[in-house]
């Protein structure tokens, strides 16, 4: 970013892609909240599928031209992916998970209906 210019959109641009990949996980979660669970995992796999294709479209655009500095836009994709995931995993955290224990005879051991 000091050196500015062309490297510091580099940079933007690469924060930019990951917002947007991982964006449109969160939008897709969200619409998905109420559906059946093959539903969701049919959209979980097209938008998947979608964001890999455009990934790749998008990083032979930026590979084909001078403009924009292929290092900046992959520092800019490590810091913004690295940012996101911990804060991700720091929000993961924090939400209450439903915890089933397991009978204490175990499997076949005679428990309730035995």
């Amino acid at each position: 970013l000091a050196q500015g210019g062309w490297e510091a959109l580099g940079i933007v641009v690469g924060g930019l892609v990951v917002l947007i990949f991982f964006g449109i996980d969160l939008l897709a979660m969200r619409v998905s909240a109420g559906w059946e669970p093959t539903s969701t995992f049919l959209l979980v796999m097209v938008e998947y599928l979608a964001k890999i294709i455009a990934l790749a479209v998008f990083f032979a655009a930026v590979r084909g031209q001078d403009a924009l500095p292929g290092r900046s836009v992959g520092i800019g994709i490590g810091v913004a992916a690295t940012v996101f995931l911990a804060a991700l995993v720091a929000a993961y955290l924090k939400i209450p998970t439903f915890v089933v224990e397991p009978d204490e005879e175990g499997p076949g051991g005679g428990g309730a209906a035995g």
